[in-house]
Order: C-alpha cells, then structure tokens, then sequence
C-alpha cells in the first residue's frame, strides 16, 4: 500500500475493506467506516473520526460546533457541560446560530414556568430530550440548569421570533440568574413587534412605564421574563403584559405560562416560547 506527498500533506489510499497481504505499519483510510486504519502485523486497529458534536466527539458549547462546520443546521447535538455529556437542541440558524436550548414553554397549557413556579430558579429539569419544534411538553435541560452563559435569545409564537440579550450573563447557570431582577437592553419598539410578531396583531400597546427584563412586579401585572406597560404613565397601575411568566393581580387574573394579556383589545393568551443560551 503506498502513500503520496502532495505538498505539505500525506495522501493515504483508501478502501472499502482490510486489504490481503499486508506488512507491518501499513495504513489506509476506510471509506465505510469513516475510520484510519493500521496494521500491527497481527491485526488491524481503526482509529475513529467522530464529527465535532457526535456522542463520541461532544461539543464544549453550539458555537464551538457552528466554527467548525458552518453549515451545521439546527437540531440535536452532544454538548458537555458541567462535566457531562447531554444532547442538546441547538439553533444553528437565528440570529447567527450557535445557541443551546435552555427551556421550552408548551403554548397550549399553564402547567409550568407561570410566575411563582419554582422551575425558574430549583435544579430540576424535565423532557430535555424531547424535540422543542414538534413537542406538546414543556422542557427545561441541564443547560439551564448547569450552564454559564454571555447572552440570551427569548423566542415567543416561532423559534425564529426571536429577542437577543447581549447584556445578560451569568458564571453560573440561568436558573442562578432567574433569582434576581434584571433590565432588558432592548427597546420598547423591539418588544412590542415581538409580541404583534408573535399574535400576528398590530395592536397600540400602550405607551408609558414601559418596565422589560426579569421579575417586574408593578401592582396590576408581574412578568418573569418579558414586559409590562400602562397608558397612565404610572408604574403602579401597569396592566398589559407580556413574555415568560405573567400573572395578574386583582382585578386581573392571568396567570401565563407564555403569552400576553391585554384588558384593551390586544392580544391575549398563550403562545409556544423557548430559551436558548450561548
């Protein structure tokens, strides 16, 4: 078996299978088992390529995996973090890819992330392995659980809608990061077209005391992760709310798990959401 010298690289042949005859040291490269292949003059030893990302070559984060294949797509991929190997869904398409599934709200039911539930901020996670494009459930992964992070994607309604946070971080996890209150860098304008985006509405939202990030309470309407706003430009009576986690205080009673509330005609009700890190 002979290799060549093409410039400054080795070029080993290649077969489909061990070829007869062979002596010590030789080696070739197996095209059915995507594997080099020696000879130790008794046997043939393989040595294996597992693309970045594979259960046998897992990922350190989804961008590490997207800088070396930039035509990697979105779905799952083995990500270690912690210490330990998970498969991970990874968007590899919005808002310049790279980034790992954190949570997923179920746009059909209020069974969890509403605002006083502890998935926000305790170490459980839930159907990580589920697909969060297809699924009925809610998931929460070890990413959120387990995982530091330097910026935040909010989606609401479609995993392409949705709203960056390159201000937010954390060195230890976003649960750890959920327990305290924080302020959006995004605009007024920017988080209202995400929710028209997400209801395909157009509606006014109303104008004064725009309050977005993490745990807003103001009287009337609480947000976990999103916003509230009133026409009264008066923070104590905001009343329209929408994003992650909204309850309404008497005489309101909303109690979203993603979603908006609007007492004035805008829209009102549940919407599928997600949380990606990276």
């Amino acid at each position: 078996m002979a290799s060549s010298l093409k410039g400054d690289r080795i070029s080993l042949p290649s077969a489909t299978s061990n070829p007869s005859s062979p002596s010590v040291g030789d080696q070739y490269f197996n095209t059915n088992s995507n594997s080099l292949s020696i000879y130790d003059g008794t046997v043939w030893g393989q040595v294996n390529f597992a693309p970045l990302g594979s259960v046998n070559n897992p990922a350190s984060s989804a961008a590490d995996i997207l800088t070396a294949d930039s035509t990697a797509t979105s779905g799952f991929y083995y990500i270690t973090t912690a210490g330990v190997s998970s498969n991970v869904y990874c968007d590899m398409t919005n808002d310049n890819g790279g980034w790992m599934l954190a949570a997923h709200a179920n746009g059909t039911d209020n069974n969890k992330w509403t605002y006083n539930d502890s998935s926000w901020t305790n170490s459980t996670i839930f159907n990580e392995t589920d697909d969060p494009t297809s699924t009925s459930n809610h998931i929460k992964t070890k990413i959120y659980t387990t995982r530091p992070f330097t910026s935040v994607r909010i989606c609401m309604g479609t995993i392409s809608n949705g709203i960056v946070e390159s201000n937010w971080s954390n060195t230890t996890s976003f649960a750890n990061f959920m327990g305290s209150s924080s302020n959006s860098s995004n605009s007024a304008t920017t988080w209202k077209n995400w929710v028209n985006t997400a209801f395909g509405s157009s509606h006014a939202w109303l104008a004064n005391c725009n309050q977005f990030g993490t745990s807003k309470t103001y009287n009337y309407q609480y947000i976990k992760l999103g916003g509230t706003i009133n026409g009264e430009n008066d923070c104590n009576t905001n009343d329209e709310s929408f994003g992650w986690g909204s309850l309404g205080i008497s005489p309101y009673s909303n109690n979203y798990s993603c979603g908006a509330y609007s007492p004035y005609g805008g829209p009102n009700g549940l919407r599928d959401g997600w949380i990606f890190v990276k």
